[in-house]
C-alpha cells in the first residue's frame, strides 16, 4: 500500500495488515498566530469542532508558542467540544486535559454540523482546521443557519520532488494499492499520472468527499474503492482485497 499523507500516522496504523510505503506529497505549513484567532472566536461562540487529530495538536502548540495557552485552555474548558473520530477525541484528552462532549457518529464534517444542531441546538460553531478543509461543512452550516467561524491553522503545500517519486513508484508497478486520503492529495496524484497508463492498481478514496474530487479520467470505476472516512474503514477494504 502506498500512503502519501503529510505525516506517517496512517502508514503506522496500516502497517499491521499490509506492507506500507509512505511518501508524503504535501507538507503542513503552520499558520503562526492562528490560535489568537481561535481565542477571539471562542469569546463569541463556545462551540468548537475538531475535524482531525492534528488540528488539536497544532492549535495547542501555536498557543503555547504565542504565550496564549492558559487563555485558550480556560476558554475550551467552558466550551462544548465536538470531534470527528475517536483518535481526535484522544488528542483532546491528551492536549486539553478533558473529554470531548460529542464524538460524531459519522466521519464527515457536514454530518457533524447536522448532529450538533439536532442534539444541542447550536447556532454557531468554531472550526480550527486546514486551509484546504472541505467546503461541505460551510455549505451545510449555511443551509442550517449556523454561524461558522472557520479558522485555518495550517496550509498543506505540495512537495514536487516527492510527487515525482510517487509517480515513479506507481508506474513501476511497485505497489498494489494507493490510498488517497484527501481531495488535495487525490488531485496531486491524478495530475502526476496524466498521460501514463496504469494497469492492475487499486485506489482507495478514504472517504466520500475525496471520492467525489477524483477526476473520472484518473481512475477506472472498478479500480476505485471508497471508505467511510475512517482508518478502520480503509483497513477493512485492504483486508477484503488481500
Amino acid at each position: 500500500v502506498l500512503v502519501v499523507s503529510p505525516d506517517d500516522s496512517i502508514a503506522r496504523d496500516l502497517s499491521s495488515i499490509a506492507e506500507v510505503t509512505w511518501v508524503p506529497i504535501v507538507e503542513l505549513r503552520v499558520i503562526q498566530g492562528s490560535s489568537k484567532l481561535v481565542i477571539n472566536a471562542l469569546r463569541d461562540c463556545r462551540n468548537v469542532a475538531f475535524t482531525s487529530p492534528r488540528a488539536v495538536r497544532i492549535l495547542v502548540e501555536d498557543a503555547k508558542n504565542s504565550g496564549l495557552l492558559e487563555e485558550l485552555l480556560n476558554l475550551l474548558r467552558s466550551s462544548l467540544i465536538a470531534v470527528i473520530g475517536p483518535k481526535t477525541g484522544d488528542k483532546v484528552r491528551e492536549y486539553l486535559g478533558r473529554n470531548p462532549d460529542y464524538i460524531a457518529l459519522k466521519h464527515y464534517s457536514r454530518d457533524l454540523v447536522v448532529e450538533l444542531v439536532n442534539n444541542y441546538g447550536i447556532r454557531c460553531l468554531v472550526v480550527p482546521r486546514s486551509s484546504e478543509g472541505v467546503r461541505d461543512l460551510n455549505e451545510t452550516a449555511e443551509r442550517l443557519g449556523v454561524k461558522l467561524l472557520d479558522i485555518a491553522l495550517y496550509k498543506p503545500e505540495p512537495l514536487p520532488n516527492n510527487i515525482d517519486v510517487v509517480r515513479s513508484i506507481i508506474i513501476s508497478g511497485l505497489v498494489d494499492i494507493v490510498l488517497l486520503s484527501s481531495p488535495m492529495i487525490a488531485k496531486l496524484v491524478c495530475d502526476s499520472l496524466r498521460g501514463f497508463r496504469v494497469e492492475g492498481l487499486r485506489f482507495i478514496a478514504m472517504g466520500e468527499t475525496t471520492f467525489k474530487s477524483i477526476p473520472v479520467t484518473c481512475v477506472k470505476s472498478h479500480e476505485l474503492l471508497v471508505g467511510n472516512g475512517s482508518i478502520d474503514g480503509v483497513s477493512s477494504i485492504i483486508k477484503s482485497i488481500c
